[in-house]
């Protein structure tokens, strides 16, 4: 499934690089819930996005194996998931482009406090450091989780994106 719903973001990524209109301007691709992994798992497999946001989602398979409620879904396993990757390694794949992960959370969909995400993601930001760029890995939490204060921190992401010039879409890369 995760595989599936992957080639679905690479595929609206396909789409948005062929529109005449959109030539020039990068893409970002912004995910919700479980839709952050796939957007996370769509950058490490596609170089064409120029950032990526993860809104709401749990940043480690560990978060939902270590607790006895589960209130997200469809978190489905790949096969060595855990014995060879975690979801906290992805943004380390994409580096060094922005990473955003945005009021993460746990299996009970409680939000966790910046610290804990960037302990969870430590290897990820480490990649990040290693490349002299630990500021594109950022993990923030809104006050209050509204949805003007997530709406806020993207429009800040896609403006910062933008103002960097980011590599435009383009045509399938390899990898």
């Amino acid at each position: 499934m995760l595989a599936m719903r992957t080639l679905d973001v690479i595929r609206a990524t396909d789409y948005l690089a062929g529109r005449a209109e959109l030539t020039g301007r990068p893409i970002v691709l912004v995910g919700e819930g479980l839709g952050g992994v796939w957007s996370l798992m769509a950058c490490a497999f596609d170089r064409r996005p120029a950032a990526v946001v993860c809104v709401n989602t749990v940043p480690s398979y560990k978060l939902i194996v270590g607790s006895s409620i589960c209130e997200v879904r469809d978190y489905y396993w790949l096969p060595g998931a855990l014995s060879d990757f975690d979801l906290a390694d992805l943004p380390g794949l994409i580096a060094p482009r922005p990473a955003l992960l945005l009021d993460a959370v746990d299996a009970t969909l409680k939000r966790l406090s910046p610290e804990r995400c960037s302990e969870i993601c430590a290897g990820s930001r480490g990649v990040y450091g290693g490349l002299g760029v630990s500021g594109r890995l950022r993990v923030v939490r809104t006050p209050d989780g509204t949805t003007r204060q997530l709406g806020e921190q993207v429009a800040e992401t896609l403006a910062a994106v933008a103002e960097a010039g980011a590599r435009p879409a383009g045509r399938p890369t390899d990898g």
